[in-house]
C-alpha cells in the first residue's frame, strides 16, 4: 500500500515524516481521489448511500475509471484521512469504526456498508461543543479521532456506569419527592440504551427524548439538567435520610446526627442497652 502511494504522488515522504498530498498524485489519480471525495460529500445533502454504488463507479469501465478491485482500499483510506471525522461507515445499518480492517470488510461486501458524511451547521457545531464540555472529565483524548460523535457517546457511558445505583436507579427525586419529568425519564432510558450509531444517538434520538426535532442548545441545557438531577442523588438521598432519622429521633434545632444518636443511645437504660446487643447478637 505505501509504496503504491508513493510511485503515484500521493504519498510525500521527508526525513521527519510522510504527508499525503493529493495534490502532487498523477492526474488519473487525482481524478480517483476526487471521484471518491464527491460521493462521500453527497451524503452530506443526499442522504446515506451504500458503498456499493461507491465501487460501481470506480471498477465499472462505463463510468471511464475501470480501477481493480484490490486498489479501491487504498484511495479510499487517502480520503478518509481528509474528513475520516466527518464521515459515518454503517455495516447493515449499525457504525462500525474506521480503520483498516473495516476497509478490507467494505473491499469484501461493499453491498452490505454504508456511508453518510455529516451536514454541518453552527447548531450542531454548538451542541456537540456544549456536550463535549459538559462530559469533559470522561472523554479519552485518543477516541477523539475516531469522529465526531462516538467519543462523547464513550464518555456519555463512562459517567453514567460510575453513577452510584440510587442515582441509576432513581424514580422520585430525593430532595422533594417530586416525579421524574417525562423528558428526563426519556434521556435518563437512552442512557440505559445499547447505543450501535453514536451519530443517530446524539443528533436523532437525544433531541427526540427531549421533543425537539433538532439537534440545538435547547437539548444540551436540557441534557446539562438531567446531569445534574444524577450528580446531586446521591448527596439528596444522604440528606434525605438524615432529615428523616433526626425526625424520628425528634432532633431539636442545629444538632447533628452524631449528637442526636449519642444522647439517644447515652439516655437508654443499661438494662435496654444490654437486651438489645443481646439480641442483635441472636439474630446476626
Amino acid at each position: 500500500m505505501r509504496s503504491t502511494l508513493i510511485q503515484t504522488g500521493v504519498l510525500q515522504q521527508n526525513e521527519r515524516k510522510a504527508l499525503f498530498s493529493a495534490e502532487n498524485a498523477e492526474e488519473s489519480i487525482r481524478y480517483v481521489l476526487d471521484v471518491i471525495r464527491a460521493f462521500f460529500q453527497s451524503t452530506a445533502t443526499e442522504g446515506e448511500r451504500s458503498l456499493g454504488e461507491l465501487y460501481t463507479q470506480l471498477v465499472d469501465h462505463q463510468h471511464g475509471i475501470g480501477m481493480k478491485k484490490g486498489a479501491i482500499p487504498v484511495y479510499i483510506a487517502v480520503v478518509l484521512h481528509e474528513i475520516k471525522k466527518d464521515l459515518i461507515i454503517k455495516s447493515n445499518g449499525v457504525e462500525v469504526k474506521i480503520n483498516s480492517d473495516t476497509l478490507n470488510s467494505i473491499n469484501e461486501k461493499p453491498d452490505i456498508f454504508s456511508v453518510l458524511m455529516e451536514d454541518w451547521d453552527q447548531d450542531k457545531k454548538d451542541y456537540l461543543s456544549a456536550l463535549d464540555e459538559l462530559f469533559t472529565d470522561h472523554i479519552i483524548e485518543k477516541e477523539r479521532a475516531l469522529n465526531s460523535f462516538s467519543y462523547i457517546v464513550s464518555a456519555m457511558d463512562r459517567w453514567y456506569l460510575a453513577l452510584p445505583k440510587c442515582a441509576r436507579e432513581m424514580q422520585r427525586r430525593y430532595a422533594n419527592d417530586k416525579s421524574i419529568s417525562k423528558k428526563h425519564k426519556a434521556f435518563f432510558h437512552l442512557l440505559k440504551a445499547v447505543k450501535s450509531n453514536a451519530r443517530d444517538y446524539l443528533i436523532i434520538q437525544l433531541p427526540n427524548a427531549f421533543e425537539e426535532t433538532l439537534a440545538s442548545e435547547t437539548v444540551s441545557d436540557q441534557i446539562k439538567s438531567c446531569k445534574q438531577e444524577l450528580d446531586q442523588a446521591k448527596d439528596e438521598l444522604i440528606k434525605r435520610v438524615i432529615k428523616e432519622i433526626s425526625s424520628i429521633f425528634g432532633a431539636t434545632a442545629g444538632m447533628s446526627l452524631k449528637n442526636l444518636l449519642t444522647e439517644w443511645y447515652e439516655s437508654l437504660s443499661k438494662n435496654t442497652t444490654q437486651n438489645l446487643f443481646a439480641t442483635m447478637k441472636m439474630l446476626y
